[in-house]
């Protein structure tokens, strides 16, 4: 049952099946012969759950064979995530308003369009061949990011996209007594409704932002 439940927030499902293999040998009091089988395979013992899925993960997923596109990759995050699937030697496409700001991209690897979430055929031309999107809408009023998320959620579900990962923001809904939380809760609502597989990444700040 709780296998099904992490399934249904998006959790893969082998990652699902180690969540509750460790549950269990915790709740049997093996698990610290566990961890010593699991030194021994790693050949030193792991920090944390997080690292055997960081240096392990490659196991499970080749990104040299997945296309992705990066909207706002010009901005702090997306050119991290936009860098990031480069050293994993994934196809990387990244959308920007200025191509000339992703020179730098464009020497690492990425391939470079020219496109803003206002402009729908732009977005469907985008999407073209892509299996994993990245997606952040910038910033605006309420009913220009709307607009604009739905824009890359039509286009993306048009194109076939197998999954999207959407940057949100925390206390993000609809309903959101603040601003901001309400203009990335109508995208993040739509999202949801539009697309099979999805993630909402909904982080507080980041101090890079302030540097």
């Amino acid at each position: 049952a709780r296998i099904r439940m992490l399934q249904e927030h998006h959790v893969p499902e082998w990652m699902a099946r180690v969540i509750c293999g460790l549950d269990e040998m915790k709740r049997r009091g093996e698990f610290q012969a566990a961890s010593q089988d699991l030194a021994e395979i790693l050949g030193r013992p792991p920090r944390t759950l997080r690292d055997f899925f960081i240096e392990h993960g490659k196991e499970f997923q080749d990104f040299s064979k997945v296309k992705f596109l990066v909207y706002g990759a010009n901005g702090k995050v997306g050119s991290r995530v936009a860098r990031r699937l480069l050293e994993q030697k994934a196809h990387v496409r990244v959308a920007v308003r200025d191509v000339h700001k992703a020179d730098e991209l464009r020497r690492l690897g990425a391939e470079i369009v020219q496109s803003g979430l206002e402009d729908r055929e732009s977005v469907h031309r985008a999407m073209n061949g892509i299996q994993r999107l990245f997606l952040f809408v910038p910033f605006a009023d309420e009913r220009t990011m709307a607009e604009t998320a739905q824009n890359a959620i039509t286009a993306a579900k048009a194109a076939g996209v197998e999954h999207v990962v959407k940057l949100s923001g925390a206390g993000a809904a609809p309903d959101s007594p603040v601003a901001i939380g309400r203009k990335h809760g109508a995208g993040d609502q739509l999202l949801r409704r539009e697309i099979q597989s999805w993630t909402v990444v909904r982080p507080t700040m980041f101090q890079e932002n302030f540097a």
